[in-house]
């Protein structure tokens, strides 16, 4: 799973807070900022009926409420109605087009109601983003975009987003600050970020050209072709951790991933 955003994501709700909200309600239910905080609020409860209905409620009143449509867009999302997701997180991004969330959750919503050259795009936007302004979240968004690309036949481009890049190259690929980083001393030694990538692909057993010094490493290990999509989904909620895919599985492996797995229908993902 992904980092939980401790500003407005902390799973665990405010009975006192929901308590207050629903005080001030009776004599203010033309409030906005109050639906948005209870939807919050039985969010965290994991009352996700309510939640829809306490921001479609809020969107009444503040129909340009950016962050009710993303959220009235997430609660649609775990209904599996994806077409009215995305169009409610596509009003959010053209509302406040720098939340890379909703960018982030809108492309998901694509991926998953099978609009893929749209998930692309939203994936992109989140993606640059997500580097410039909150980076330890990249990694959700790269994995739906290589899901993506797979699925669009688009493998040089899966393989470009996941390779090895320097500062320059990600920058320039839109993932990362602009620094020259190594591009600006590599050449001062004769070397290129190609020649780099083909040492590591050698070295890793890529080609066979060259024999890396100290003891072999085996390849890691792939999921079956039948289960890789499955496999991609689930590291990417966190449930797993990418490691390991034909590996027997221990009770206590199984404890966390069902812990997980309840957190994250708590936080509506």
């Amino acid at each position: 799973m992904a980092e939980k955003n401790m500003k407005y994501e902390p799973l665990d709700p405010d009975e006192k807070l929901l308590a207050e909200v629903n005080e001030k309600l009776k004599t203010d239910p033309c409030n906005p900022e109050l639906w948005y905080q209870k939807g919050l609020q039985h969010t965290w409860k994991g009352e996700n009926e309510m939640a829809l209905h306490c921001f479609s409620t809020g969107l009444i009143y503040a129909p340009f409420h950016a962050s009710l449509r993303t959220w009235r867009g997430r609660k649609l999302m775990g209904q599996s109605d994806y077409t009215m997701a995305i169009s409610e997180l596509a009003t959010a991004s053209a509302l406040n087009p720098m939340d890379w969330e909703a960018w982030y959750y809108q492309g998901v919503a694509a991926y998953l109601e099978g609009l893929y050259e749209h998930a692309k795009m939203c994936h992109t936007k989140a993606r640059h983003l997500i580097a410039k302004h909150d980076p330890l979240c990249l990694a959700a968004t790269v994995d739906w975009y290589w899901m993506t690309c797979m699925k669009l036949g688009e493998r040089d481009e899966a393989k470009r987003v996941v390779d090895i890049l320097c500062h320059a190259e990600g920058y320039r690929a839109g993932i990362a600050s602009n620094h020259a980083d190594v591009e600006h001393w590599f050449p001062r030694h004769g070397k290129t970020m190609d020649q780099f990538r083909a040492a590591v692909k050698a070295a890793l057993g890529g080609d066979g050209q060259t024999e890396p010094e100290g003891p072999q490493q085996p390849a890691a290990e792939q999921p079956a072709d039948w289960a890789a999509e499955a496999w991609a989904w689930a590291k990417a909620m966190g449930l797993l951790d990418g490691t390991r895919p034909t590996a027997n599985i221990t009770r206590q492996e199984v404890a966390v991933m069902f812990r997980r797995f309840y957190e994250a229908i708590k936080a509506g993902k």
